[in-house]
């Protein structure tokens, strides 16, 4: 609805040029899910500003004759800079890839185009402004419904999950959006040398497959963009044989973007491959609203992908090669070392903490997504706290697995282990990365025979 009416009113005014202004303003309806609704609003304020920020930091591109050129290390500075905002600021999703796009997107328009800047600017801004009203009104239809209806057991309100508090960026975090700059850059570069129209979309391509967070997860993301970008582009023909064939009206068009922005959300979360076959047409659509049905655009979108995913490739690979030689190197140096168990009384730090066996499947069965094997590491009366949301029973867990964990593929890293305040509790230490909230907190874990009888999760 964001998208459509965002659109939909470029059309009434007669200025489909400014049409792609209004998509990035409404994209900030993507921020926040699962939140109370003020954490929800001042976060899609924040990252609509910088949503905002883009398209005007990619019109002051476009008004320069090497705007290709000059646009790629721009998007790639903007690409880590983004990255660290979000983590900072624990947006939910996380990422630069919505921001990047408006940058590159814009900064790929002409100069004619561009030169009505400060129009792009109120029209981005509009639809900001369309885009957090209906979400409130939407969230105002849910509450009224939810109150209505008996909830099932361990069902939690909608959007009552406060907002993760800003987490500290380590140095880690800088060498990731060194990377991902660089790599942006590269792809970038590599369309333009290779005379390929839209360069953005490699640009866009090398970020949305790093985003995943872990190695295993970018190596599956890359794959999944891949085939779900080729499916897509067949899509894309089926609708241009429509559109071609039937001419309809500028709205019927419109109606088909948002048509394709809904298929690409119930999907984004779930299996980003079958996003992707939306994401792709949906793309190519919006470049055919202001310049024309263009069969070419369609060529571009799958070779861009190529590009695109090379550099990603070779970083992924040359990781992979490290840590397996750095595997080898300490196998090799200190051989088999017999598993350790926390001693009591005393903090672990280690670069890999050793946990209680029930924690530890906990990690793993997450890190994999077997959902399954993570609700069955919880007593049958199993009780978790996620700041204030409470959940009963093993039911009551795998609620909270849909919604926060596996469901918006979380991944943990363990910091640290500590003994709890009670008898078989630890206090462990995790950074936390994938769809959902990212950041660093302790995670209060009480074991019963060998299970999570109770989960606390706070600040």
């Amino acid at each position: 609805m964001s998208v459509f009416l965002a659109v939909a009113g470029t059309a009434v005014v007669g200025r489909l040029d400014l049409s792609a202004y209004a998509v990035f303003g409404a994209f900030a309806t993507l921020y926040g899910r699962g939140l109370q609704v003020g954490d929800r609003l001042r976060m899609q304020v924040e990252a609509g500003a910088v949503l905002v920020t883009s398209t005007l930091l990619g019109s002051l591109v476009a008004f320069s004759a090497e705007r290709v050129w000059l646009e790629v290390p721009l998007t790639g500075c903007w690409a880590g800079v983004v990255l660290l905002a979000s983590r900072r600021r624990a947006w939910n999703p996380p990422g630069a890839l919505f921001p990047v796009f408006a940058l590159a997107a814009i900064a790929a328009q002409s100069p004619a185009r561009s030169s009505q800047w400060w129009q792009g600017l109120l029209t981005a801004t509009a639809a900001l402004t369309v885009a957090i009203t209906v979400n409130l009104a939407f969230y105002a239809i849910a509450c009224a419904s939810f109150v209505r209806r008996r909830p099932a057991a361990g069902e939690p309100a909608p959007s009552d999950a406060p907002r993760p508090a800003p987490v500290s960026l380590h140095r880690r975090d800088a060498i990731q959006a060194a990377v991902l700059a660089a790599v942006t850059a590269t792809a970038g570069f590599g369309a333009n040398v290779a005379g390929i129209g839209h360069p953005y979309w490699a640009m866009i391509t090398s970020v949305a497959a790093l985003a995943a967070s872990d190695t295993a997860r970018k190596t599956l993301r890359s794959v999944h963009r891949g085939l779900g970008s080729v499916a897509g582009a067949l899509l894309a023909v089926l609708l241009y044989q429509l559109l071609t064939t039937l001419h309809p009206s500028e709205l019927a068009v419109i109606g088909v973007v948002a048509l394709l922005q809904v298929g690409a959300e119930l999907f984004v979360t779930r299996n980003y491959g079958a996003a992707v076959v939306f994401v792709t047409p949906l793309a190519v659509v919006m470049t055919w609203l202001p310049d024309g049905v263009d069969r070419s655009a369609i060529h571009d979108r799958i070779v861009t992908t190529g590009v695109g995913l090379a550099p990603v490739t070779l970083v992924l690979l040359a990781v992979t090669l490290r840590h397996t030689w750095s595997a080898r190197s300490t196998d090799d140096a200190v051989g088999s070392a017999p598993s350790k168990a926390p001693i009591p009384g005393k903090r672990i730090h280690m670069s890999t903490p050793v946990l209680p066996a029930a924690v530890r499947t906990f990690v793993e069965a997450t890190n994999r997504g077997d959902s399954d094997a993570f609700a069955a590491a919880f007593t049958e009366d199993a009780y978790l706290n996620d700041w204030g949301r409470e959940f009963h029973g093993r039911d009551g867990v795998r609620a909270w697995d849909r919604t926060d964990n596996i469901g918006v593929q979380a991944h943990f890293e363990p910091r640290s282990v500590e003994p709890g305040p009670d008898a078989d509790s630890y206090v462990v230490t995790l950074t936390v990365t994938g769809n959902g909230y990212n950041g660093t907190g302790p995670m209060t874990f009480h074991l019963r025979d060998g299970l999570i009888a109770s989960l606390r999760i706070s600040g």
